[in-house]
């Protein structure tokens, strides 16, 4: 059996002939290359929904409402819609704890040791994408709308961050997407496609209001659910060739 790269390393080939089993069949002497049908059990794509805080750490607050219950909500329900669409999800946190130890009792250094544990997290799963979701906070109480962060480097974070923000758009909701400036641990440590998305200002009393209810958390998580999708269905036509069974004969 002839390797496929040997195979395109000669220069003498017959046309492409479609074969009765509706593969594609290449002919050269006694060589063949047969492009069967899809591959029906293909590994899932898996994605990382990250939730922001949690545990003694509660984000932003404003009155009764903690960024680390906000972040929570919309993660479980990304997580759930993704996996409905056949998606593997990971999440980094499903309940109000952190993950970092629990000797690590000064604050500086349980933050470091709970980002850091999401990190080795997310290697672990060597995911096609990974969301972080956080609220933000402003001195400018007026600011409002959704924001998505992507890292310095790296077109395919931008590309993910591109389509959620149109996800968004498409639920009504205001986002802008901005190549994140600041030293944001998950951005900044994240080798695969990775957006941080900031939901909405706390800090905006309206904003606030709507991120507290249950029915906005659904809509925020089903534009991430959506952007998250239509990034991987574009990043998987891209390699046709990988969707097929690929035998040498």
């Amino acid at each position: 059996m002839k390797s496929f790269s040997k195979l395109f390393g000669l220069k003498k080939f017959l046309i492409p002939l479609v074969s009765a089993f509706g593969g594609l069949t290449f002919g050269l002497h006694t060589t063949q290359v047969v492009l069967a049908a899809p591959i029906e059990s293909r590994q899932k794509q898996i994605v990382v929904v990250d939730a922001g805080h949690g545990g003694p750490d509660p984000g932003a607050i404003r009155g009764q409402l903690l960024e680390k219950d906000v972040n929570l909500n919309i993660a479980l329900n990304v997580a759930h819609m993704l996996r409905k669409d056949g998606i593997q999800v990971c999440l980094t946190r499903s309940d109000d704890n952190d993950l970092a130890n629990s000797y690590d009792e000064k604050r500086r250094r349980r933050h470091r040791a709970d980002l850091q544990e999401r990190m080795r997290l997310i290697r672990s799963e060597s995911p096609d994408a990974v969301v972080s979701i956080h609220c933000n906070w402003s001195r400018n109480s007026s600011a409002h709308g959704a924001i998505v962060l992507f890292r310095h480097k790296g077109m395919e974070g931008e590309h993910l961050a591109e389509d959620m923000v149109e996800s968004l758009h498409r639920e009504g909701i205001k986002a802008d997407s901005s190549r994140s400036s600041r030293s944001l641990y998950v951005l900044k440590h994240t080798k695969v496609p990775c957006v941080l998305i900031e939901v909405g200002f706390l800090s905006n009393s309206t904003e606030a209001k709507a991120l507290g209810d249950h029915g906005y958390q659904s809509k925020l998580a089903s534009a991430i659910e959506s952007g998250v999708k239509e990034y991987l269905n574009a990043k998987d036509s891209k390699s046709p060739i990988g969707k097929f069974n690929m035998v040498v004969e």
